[in-house]
């Protein structure tokens, strides 16, 4: 087995990793200075963050679920590309009750492998949009300091991006 193999599986089993940790920090620690994550599919707006941008949005997510568990299944590696795939499955608790969905993870690594420069989450709509729906009428109506944080942070994203379509 070559070693950009090694590597690339090594850093995609590290990003897993991370949100299984529930940490932030390590869920941020295998990515390159300069990687960016995007939400697919385009249906939900253009929806991409830089690290830090990620890391303050991300920080606000985690608290808002608990018992957090995550695994993944059907790896795919592209060693002359430098790409790995993989469906990835999250269940966890939350204020409005059991949180369950599954992604699909597309990530592009460096030239050794050992850093993600991008990350593509493609998301299950239908369950997103139902469960942060409610979620987000749920922070709006009787939610604590944290979720009401998270809803100025959708907010804030959703008028930013609104504005952004305008411009174009």
């Amino acid at each position: 087995m070559s070693t950009l193999l090694d590597n690339i599986k090594r850093t995609t089993q590290a990003f897993i990793d991370g949100y299984s940790e529930w940490n932030i920090d390590s869920i941020m620690e295998y990515r390159d200075e300069k990687c960016t994550q995007t939400l697919s599919p385009k249906s939900l707006g253009d929806i991409s963050w830089t690290n830090e941008g990620y890391r303050k949005y991300f920080s606000i997510m985690m608290t808002l679920f608990h018992d957090f568990n995550v695994w993944a299944e059907d790896q795919t590696y592209d060693v002359i590309a430098r790409k790995s795939a993989f469906r990835m499955h999250s269940v966890a608790t939350s204020s409005i009750g059991k949180y369950s969905t599954e992604y699909a993870i597309f990530l592009d690594l460096n030239e050794d492998g050992t850093k993600v420069t991008r990350i593509v989450e493609m998301v299950d709509t239908a369950y997103s949009a139902k469960f942060f729906g409610q979620l987000m009428e749920h922070a709006r109506s009787q939610g604590d300091e944290k979720e009401r944080a998270w809803l100025i942070a959708v907010e804030a994203s959703n008028m930013v991006s609104k504005k952004a379509d305008k411009d174009e």
